[in-house]
């Protein structure tokens, strides 16, 4: 998935978290340098099942730091704002 200049690949997790997503980001040109994590974990999911939610949920709350870190270029986060 794509969102603010981002990709976000997810896979099914595993043991206590199965059920739920391990979601990996990245930026689009570089998809071989993580640059963040997070877990979409069941009970989320029991309480709203809509996948793109959790992530657009999680790396609208996140992307402020990316942008401190310098993780995505000045061009997307004014375009993202």
């Amino acid at each position: 998935m794509e969102y603010r200049g981002l990709v976000i690949s997810l896979t099914d997790d595993c043991e206590e978290n199965t059920g739920g997503y391990f979601c990996e980001v990245h930026q689009p040109d570089v998809l071989d340098d993580r640059i963040d994590y997070f877990c979409i974990h069941p009970d989320e999911l029991s309480e709203n099942p809509d996948i793109e939610f959790w992530i657009r949920n999680y790396i609208d709350d996140t992307y402020q730091e990316y942008a401190r870190d310098g993780l995505v270029p000045p061009e997307v986060i004014q375009q993202s704002m």
